[in-house]
């Protein structure tokens, strides 16, 4: 038979709930998905061993990356565009 908690126990045991839920959707969010869509406009989520996969999302998280790290591109920083 399983103890009765006091409101102390139930609160605590309600915390450690929403931390284990959260890093459960935190770890989930943090995986890449790639879906690709067929002419129909029908989805597939390609699976992360497929080379599929891997062609398309390893450039697209080094795209990421340096969106975030605020990098310019080659030729827009020195002024090479074509005023």
């Amino acid at each position: 038979m399983r103890e009765k908690r006091g409101p102390l126990g139930r609160t605590v045991g309600a915390v450690a709930g929403g931390l284990r839920g959260a890093a459960r959707r935190s770890q989930a969010a943090a995986t890449t998905r790639v879906v690709v869509y067929d002419a129909d406009g029908h989805a597939t989520m390609l699976q992360p061993e497929s080379p599929q996969y891997t062609a398309i999302a390893e450039p697209a998280e080094r795209l990421i990356q340096i969106a975030r790290e605020g990098r310019p591109r080659r030729g827009i920083a020195s002024g090479g565009g074509g005023e």
